[in-house]
């Protein structure tokens, strides 16, 4: 978004005066927006308007006098300041990433919306894991799972326990993994082809997503066999072009313990050209 589109919306704004909701709802939607297009351009340019958009619906729920349209803006904020995190990651500004993170946790609560904190209290979990404190991570996913409301849509859950495993593979503990991913597998497959997402901010999750949890799941266990059976379709083309281009490195290192390192240099040449458009910090790091 530009600065005279983002001088448009302000104007646009001002003339809702007298709904802060309407205000919260159309800046929610904009970030939103932003967020869908995270998967194929480069971090650096969406952080700047992310953070124009935070100001503006800072400022509306400060100035908001009714209780729900305070909580309206809390989950706004948690939301962005979770992207801005993701961004901020990508970017390799793990400083500004656990910030972020603990902004989104921190406004997740103060919008007494559960859901919103288990997801970010999980997000924050996958961060942390792979920051090298696996057991802060572990802690984090427990904290997650006590936030989530009794009934919970299977999206949720798949995605939940696939981050779950993530964590304690981090942490080698094999067993909790491996019953996770179980977990995740039977989540996934009550998920029918018609469901959608029951909240904007959570993605539709398939077989696809999962394996790709399996498969760096195994890479952190040590097990390449078990990697290398979930690579095939965790590394199937995703329009996610920087998660995409992490699983074909996950494949990567899976390749290297078999001490196949051929196809690993080739893998991981594959990985840098899917994630060129993106520029992720992230994956130039890990490649």
């Amino acid at each position: 978004m530009t600065l005279t589109a983002l001088t448009h919306l302000e104007s646009y704004l001002s003339a809702l005066d007298a709904d802060p909701a309407a205000k919260i709802s159309v800046l929610r939607s904009v970030i939103t927006a932003q967020r869908r297009r995270e998967g194929s351009m480069p971090a650096r340019g969406l952080a700047g308007i992310v953070v124009e958009h935070l100001r503006l619906l800072r400022a509306v729920g400060e100035d908001a006098q009714e209780p729900a349209a305070q909580r309206l803006a809390a989950e706004g904020l948690s939301e962005g300041y979770g992207f801005l995190a993701w961004l901020a990651w990508d970017m390799w500004e793990i400083g500004s990433a656990q910030r972020y993170y603990h902004a989104a946790v921190r406004m997740a609560r103060q919008s007494r919306h559960p859901t919103l904190t288990a997801y970010m209290l999980g997000s924050t979990a996958v961060f942390t894991t792979k920051s090298g404190n696996s057991h802060r991570a572990v802690d984090l996913i427990h904290q997650a799972r006590e936030s989530l409301p009794a009934r919970t849509h299977d999206t949720i859950k798949a995605w939940l326990y696939s981050t779950s495993a993530a964590a304690y593979a981090s942490a080698q503990q094999p067993d909790e993994t491996w019953r996770y991913l179980d977990m995740a597998h039977e989540a996934t497959a009550r998920i029918r082809v018609d469901d959608n997402p029951p909240w904007p901010w959570i993605m539709r999750f398939d077989g696809e997503k999962l394996a790709g949890y399996r498969l760096i799941a195994a890479v952190d266990l040590h097990n390449p066999t078990a990697a290398l059976s979930s690579a095939s379709l965790a590394t199937k083309a995703q329009a996610h072009s920087a998660q995409h281009a992490l699983n074909l490195l996950a494949k990567t290192d899976a390749h290297a313990m078999n001490r196949d390192y051929d196809q690993s240099a080739t893998v991981a040449l594959t990985a840098l050209d899917a994630a060129s458009m993106k520029t992720s910090q992230r994956v130039i790091r890990a490649a």
